[in-house]
């Protein structure tokens, strides 16, 4: 999937801007938040990001709720997005930051999907042959997905390493639709 060249160029601004000033954690942190409250509160996501209210009261109605809650860097950057009328590109602006964030802390977010829940020390064992293999701080995220039958499924960047027993039957089966049976090649011409 390619990247949203403006979400990109604003996300590595605010990476900058975060390093600068040494607040670099503490606005992860906060997007991370941010990002939640947009999820949870669908009438603040909406009124956010609708194209057709003022920019200036989104600004207020941000300083209100958030001036003592986040960092000038953030607040300046989400004021900024607004008063430039890309509210529509927000949350992708937010999502490429946290991967820069992640990326220059040397961190690799990989998502597992297992059959049945992976017992902690399966995972803390996964974590650790990743880290090493990938020479970066892995953070596991696990989910379950009965429908792959067994094994995992890991996906990290734009890498996808299947191991499911799904896959699998259905690589088998693949292969014996297009295998010919001994009396198949008899009644051929």
């Amino acid at each position: 999937m390619s990247k949203d060249p403006l979400s990109s160029s604003y996300a590595a601004a605010l990476v900058e801007l975060a390093s600068e000033r040494g607040e670099l954690e503490t606005v992860s942190e906060q997007v991370g938040a941010f990002m939640s409250v947009l999820r949870d509160n669908p009438d603040f996501r909406v009124f956010l990001l609708t194209p057709s209210v003022d920019p200036r009261e989104k600004n207020k109605v941000l300083d209100t709720v958030f001036a003592d809650q986040v960092a000038g860097t953030l607040l300046d950057f989400l004021e900024l997005v607004l008063s430039k009328r890309r509210q529509l590109h927000l949350e992708s602006m937010l999502e490429e930051f946290q991967s820069l964030y992640e990326e220059k802390m040397d961190r690799l977010r990989v998502e597992m999907v297992s059959a049945v829940p992976v017992d902690e020390g399966a995972q803390t064992g996964l974590t650790a042959a990743l880290s090493d293999k990938l020479n970066k701080t892995v953070i596991l995220e696990s989910s379950v997905d009965p429908d792959i039958l067994g094994g995992l499924v890991l996906r990290y960047g734009d890498l996808v390493v299947d191991g499911s027993v799904r896959t699998r039957l259905e690589s088998v089966a693949s292969a014996l639709k297009n295998t010919k049976l001994g009396s198949e090649l008899v009644h051929e011409d």
